[in-house]
């Protein structure tokens, strides 16, 4: 890639999917990377928004769409720890472990999930697994000493 765009975008099918799968915003400075000739400071919004069409044509990838997004159950990070009652940190960590199936098209894009996943066995097992240790906190055992450190 001339601009350094990095690996992820030396495939154009993969941008435009990754631009269909929700934050089209996002991925405008992305796909202006890669068809912006090296050297070129200004990027025209038009030219990038032919590119993306001509994309999304070529390789028969629809448009974002709000509606299309609810009832397919596409999800952001955010949205979906809000709906499984976690902060989005422990969400984040527990996909990059594998406890749950999520999609992240590009290294700096968004983390995409399906409302099936969340209503998984395994979110299921995650939350419950936040919440009892979010019960049982990391407090001093009574007969414990605490440790004072001597001012002398």
């Amino acid at each position: 890639m001339a601009n350094g765009s990095g690996p992820a975008l030396q495939d154009p099918k993969h941008v435009s999917r990754a631009l269909a799968s929700g934050k089209p915003r996002y991925f405008v400075k992305l796909i202006a990377a890669c068809t912006v000739p090296a050297g070129e400071v200004q990027v025209n919004p038009d030219c990038v928004r032919e590119r993306v069409v001509s994309l999304r044509t070529h390789h028969e990838i629809p448009c974002y769409d709000q509606d299309r997004r609810a009832s397919e159950g596409w999800m952001n990070l955010g949205e979906a720890a809000r709906i499984l009652g976690i902060s989005p940190r422990t969400l984040r960590l527990a996909v990059e472990r594998g406890d749950l199936d999520a999609a992240h098209p590009l290294p700096d894009g968004p983390w995409v999930f399906q409302r099936p996943a969340l209503e998984a066995p395994a979110a299921a097992a995650l939350v419950a697994r936040v919440r009892d240790r979010n019960q049982q906190p990391a407090i001093p055992h009574s007969p414990q000493r605490p440790l004072v450190f001597s001012g002398t």
